[in-house]
């Protein structure tokens, strides 16, 4: 889901941003008629983003609906069907197709038609994590083995058929998180033997040829990968051997400690771009919110230094970033929290545009 922009790296922005103005621009993403908070969970290629918004519907009662934000507008995708139910959205594809949860259900809107992606039988709840730009969702299905014996599986859904990823990694349990344009999916889980595994599975999942690798740890107990880009760069969260959480990227076979903030305790990534920029969330001392960080050429910065001072914004996560390297999360303004995307300014020292 990234693409590397000729003649203009983010890396050089961020290097020249004390000596030129703010390598980044905020975008209100908006919200819903009577929006009170929104939220942006993941954008594609396209600049159009998803995630949620809570507001006041025609009952006067506040709900919280799964939105996507496209050329300035907000969009609710779930009223026809979750009028007056919790739902969020987690990916959008390039044509619009919509992955996302309602209570416990996964669920994939296509072409304004919902569509249940629970095909596997006894399946009680589920998930639909993320969704390439061809259409092809991953996520989690809760399967009832027994009464009071239940079964988590990963899953990626693909060709109308949900391939299952208990089989491939050879345990009673997996996840995935997120899948490229390639449909190489990454997640976790439980091996035969029970220990956990971090992995990228390769290759049509119901093919013979598909291969499943373990992506280990930063020395500790776990791991766990929660994008990956058009290369093949995988970034998440690992435990170090001290058990202390720290972000990472997976890249050419090897795990990278992207270390965290000064002012933080522990964090993870979130999202990575075919430019090598990873983007995530530190967590500070006391557990009091989070930093949404950026990660460019072996550099850490919170990303609340990287746009205007006095803008009015605080930035309080980074949820995702896309190949043109605009990210999205989640930020207060006027005291009031919104769905933000963030695009590059026009850098003074080269006169080389790089926003929308």
């Amino acid at each position: 889901m990234r693409l590397r922009l000729p003649g203009l790296a983010i890396a050089s922005i961020v290097c020249a941003y004390a000596n030129a103005a703010s390598p980044f621009k905020v975008v209100d993403l908006g919200m819903l008629p009577n929006g009170m908070a929104a939220s942006a969970a993941a954008i594609n290629n396209q600049s159009v983003a998803a995630g949620q918004c809570i507001f006041q519907n025609g009952s006067g009662n506040y709900v919280e609906h799964a939105v996507i934000f496209k050329n300035g507008q907000v969009y609710d995708v779930v009223d026809p069907f979750y009028p007056n139910e919790i739902s969020t959205a987690t990916g959008v594809d390039r044509f619009g197709n919509v992955v996302g949860i309602h209570e416990q259900t996964g669920f994939v809107i296509r072409g304004g038609q919902l569509f249940d992606p629970n095909t596997i039988p006894g399946t009680s709840w589920s998930t639909a994590a993320r969704i390439n730009s061809n259409g092809i969702f991953v996520g989690q299905v809760c399967i009832q083995q027994s009464p009071g014996v239940y079964i988590y599986h990963g899953y990626e859904f693909v060709n109308g058929q949900m391939a299952d990823f208990n089989g491939l990694i050879g345990g009673d349990f997996s996840q995935a998180t997120a899948v490229n344009d390639s449909g190489e999916v990454v997640g976790y889980g439980r091996d035969a033997l029970g220990r956990w595994i971090n992995f990228l599975i390769t290759g049509d999942p119901n093919s013979p040829l598909t291969q499943v690798f373990n992506l280990g740890t930063l020395g500790g107990e776990n791991a766990i990968p929660y994008s990956i880009d058009s290369r093949g760069d995988v970034a998440g969260g690992s435990y170090l051997p001290n058990n202390v959480y720290h972000p990472f990227l997976y890249r050419n076979g090897h795990m990278t400690d992207l270390g965290i903030l000064p002012e933080a305790q522990s964090g993870y990534a979130t999202g990575v771009d075919t430019s090598g920029v990873v983007v995530g969330n530190d967590q500070p001392s006391g557990y009091a919110g989070s930093i949404p960080f950026a990660y460019v050429n072996g550099k850490l910065s919170n990303l609340n230094s990287l746009i205007p001072a006095n803008s009015g914004w605080t930035l309080i996560t980074a949820a995702d970033i896309n190949e043109k390297g605009e990210i999205v999360g989640s930020a207060y303004l006027n005291g009031a929290q919104h769905a933000y995307k963030l695009v590059r300014n026009l850098n003074p020292i080269t006169g080389t545009a790089s926003g929308h």
